[in-house]
C-alpha cells in the first residue's frame, strides 16, 4: 500500500528546503528592487543636474540621494563604495549651487543698493554650505558679508552723529554725516 508514513528527518529536509527558497526569493526581490531604484536615482540624479533651478532641482537631488541609500540597504554590489561618493557629491552639489544661487541674488542686490538684503543673502550662502567645507574655504563669503556688515554699522554711526548736529546748531555738519552715511550704502 502508497500509504503516507511521516518521518521527522524528512519533514525537516523539507521545512529547510523551503525556508532557503524562501530566502532565495527574497534576495532576487531585494536585488532587482534595489536595482531599479539605483537607476531610479541616477534618472533623477541626471535630471537635477540638467535643472538650472536649484529650487527644483533640490528636492530632485534629496529624493536621488534617498533611492540611492535604500538601494544599497536592500543589496550591496561590488562598487557600493562608488555608489556612496556619488551620494556624497551629489550632496556637497546640492550645497554648492545653492551657495552659488545665494551668492548671485547677494551681488545683485548689492548692485541695487540693497546693502542689508544682500547681507541677508550672503547669510544664506554662508548656511548653504555643505557641512565639510572647511571654515578656511569659506571665508571670502564670510568677509564679504562683515565688510558690509561693517558699512551698515559705519552709516548707522554717521547717521546718530547727524541727528544730535541740528540740535547743537551745526547743520553744515548734520548734512555732511548724513551724506558719509549715504555713502556707504
Amino acid at each position: 500500500s502508497l500509504q503516507y508514513i511521516p518521518d521527522a528527518n524528512v519533514e525537516k529536509k523539507i521545512k529547510e528546503l523551503e525556508a532557503a527558497l524562501a530566502a532565495r526569493k527574497k534576495y532576487l526581490e531585494n536585488y532587482r528592487l534595489s536595482i531599479a531604484l539605483k537607476n531610479e536615482a541616477d534618472t533623477l540624479y541626471r535630471k537635477a543636474t540638467q535643472d538650472p533651478d536649484i529650487v527644483s532641482a533640490s528636492p530632485r537631488y534629496d529624493e536621488a540621494a534617498e533611492k540611492y541609500r535604500k538601494s544599497l540597504s536592500l543589496y550591496r554590489p561590488f562598487n557600493a563604495e562608488m555608489i556612496e561618493k556619488t551620494i556624497y557629491v551629489l550632496e556637497t552639489y546640492k550645497h554648492e549651487r545653492w551657495v552659488k544661487k545665494y551668492w548671485a541674488d547677494g551681488q545683485a542686490l548689492e548692485k541695487d543698493n540693497k546693502i542689508v538684503e544682500a547681507v541677508a543673502a550672503y547669510d544664506k550662502a554662508i548656511a548653504s554650505f555643505h557641512p565639510t567645507v572647511p571654515q578656511m574655504d569659506r571665508m571670502w563669503i564670510i568677509s564679504h558679508a562683515q565688510d558690509l556688515r561693517s558699512r551698515i554699522t559705519g552709516a548707522k554711526h554717521w547717521r546718530a552723529d547727524g541727528e544730535t548736529k541740528p540740535k547743537a546748531g551745526m547743520l553744515a555738519e548734520a548734512l555732511a554725516r548724513y551724506k558719509q552715511s549715504l555713502a556707504l550704502l
